[in-house]
């Protein structure tokens, strides 16, 4: 979830409740006031109408303004008054509409008399519906123009955090410019950028030297490994040489050979951790498995075995071609090598490669296989590395690769999604 949306869904949490508890209490007090002030008038208007009795003549009548309606009758019963609330049918507006009435007694020329006034509330009822509806049209304007200001607000706030966060997405340790961020008055951003210009700085200088060295160590072992298996090819071809000694000699060259090419695979690993790789070219997988295979013609042959293919579906991606060249040698060199007699099944499926080999049963699961180092048989010439390599490739390009065991056969599946090219 974004910065900016998650502070927005705060906001509404906290301003929503906020809003709807002062609606509520807008309401009741509104409701209150006309309520009182309907109960006052008709107090009012019963001393209007003792002071009338006191000084006229003659008994009062609506010509007064006194309430919406007034009710003077004879009475012969004794009584405080009192003041209570009725629904009475209007006939023009066909529906019982909310009174307030005063009943309270008053004597005119010594004779008593029971006077009621009433006050219709339904116009009181009416106003407060306009009153809230007015004020909640307004709080809900006002609601969302804060809204909307808090939201552009935010996002002139952090405009700076996100150019610093592109930035970062786009910075490659293999640049050799300094990573440079924008001018901001806001101090905590100023700071951010300064601290992650000196970390970003000390990762490339630390990256060139480790980078340096891996490629000077490399080459510094390959010479004198080539000078030694030179030297024991020669040693091994001079006569009188005894066949224990002869034995001993092939067996030093064979360890320097698994040197050699640890010490290359180990550089290739390292290349592709560190993103070296940056060429991107368009490879059809179905040229790169053929030759493949071609180069591997004499050893399937030798071992006698028997490769069956599906290619008729073009598969292409954008990748490095040297490290498709890789990933594809690898995962067939993985299912070739030590399979004398048996099977080997290449197909291509829509955007994925799968490769299928016979096999005994793996003593560690499958997964294992794609850590470095990592082989079922220890006494073998490989590496180790293979997969190893396999899967870094697989991480630059965010392809996905599963190794699956299931009735003799072991199955690799290589999805190229994400770099997949339709025809």
């Amino acid at each position: 979830m974004k910065l900016l949306t998650k502070t927005t869904r705060f906001y509404l949490l906290i301003s929503v409740p906020i809003f709807l508890v002062a609606g509520m209490i807008f309401f009741f007090v509104m409701h209150y006031l006309l309520d009182d002030e309907a109960t006052e008038q008709l107090y009012i208007e019963k001393q209007k109408v003792l002071n009338y009795l006191a000084a006229a003549h003659e008994l009062p009548d609506l010509s007064l303004g006194i309430g919406d309606e007034i009710f003077i009758q004879p009475t012969q019963s004794t009584f405080t008054g009192r003041l209570n609330d009725t629904m009475i049918f209007v006939a023009s507006e066909k529906e019982k509409i909310p009174y307030r009435q005063l009943i309270f007694p008053a004597t005119f020329k010594n004779a008593p008399y029971q006077i009621t006034i009433r006050t219709t509330l339904y116009e009181n009822d009416e106003l407060l519906e306009v009153i809230m509806f007015s004020m909640l049209t307004l709080l809900a304007a006002l609601f969302v123009s804060l809204l909307l200001v808090n939201r552009q607000l935010s996002k002139n706030l952090w405009k700076p955090f996100y150019e610093t966060l592109n930035r970062l997405t786009g910075f490659r340790l293999a640049d050799t410019q300094p990573l440079l961020f924008s001018n901001t008055d806001i101090d905590e951003f100023t700071e951010l950028n300064r601290s992650l210009l000196q970390l970003t700085s000390k990762m490339q200088r630390d990256y060139s030297t480790l980078k340096e060295f891996t490629e000077n160590a490399s080459h510094e072992l390959q010479t004198p490994l080539a000078i030694i298996k030179s030297k024991i090819e020669l040693l091994m071809q001079s006569d009188g040489i005894e066949e224990s000694s002869a034995n001993q000699l092939q067996q030093i060259n064979e360890s320097i050979s698994r040197l050699s090419r640890l010490n290359q695979s180990l550089l290739l690993l390292s290349k592709i951790e560190n993103r070296q790789f940056t060429n991107t070219d368009s490879v059809l997988i179905n040229s790169v498995v053929e030759e493949k295979l071609l180069a591997w013609s004499d050893i399937i042959l030798h071992q006698n075995i028997r490769v069956e293919t599906s290619l008729d579906h073009e598969l292409r991606c954008n990748m490095d071609a040297a490290l498709a060249e890789t990933l594809i040698g690898n995962l067939l060199s993985n299912a070739i090598r030590h399979n004398e007699g048996g099977q080997v099944r290449i197909a291509i499926e829509k955007e994925s490669l799968i490769i299928s080999n016979t096999g005994k049963k793996p003593s560690v699961p499958t997964s294992e296989f794609f850590h470095r180092f990592k082989k079922e048989n220890t006494g073998n010439d490989s590496s180790g590395l293979g997969l190893a390599i396999v899967q870094q490739i697989c991480n630059v390009y965010h392809f996905k690769i599963r190794y699956d065991y299931s009735e003799g056969w072991h199955r690799i599946r290589l999805d190229l999604t994400s770099h997949f090219i339709p025809d």
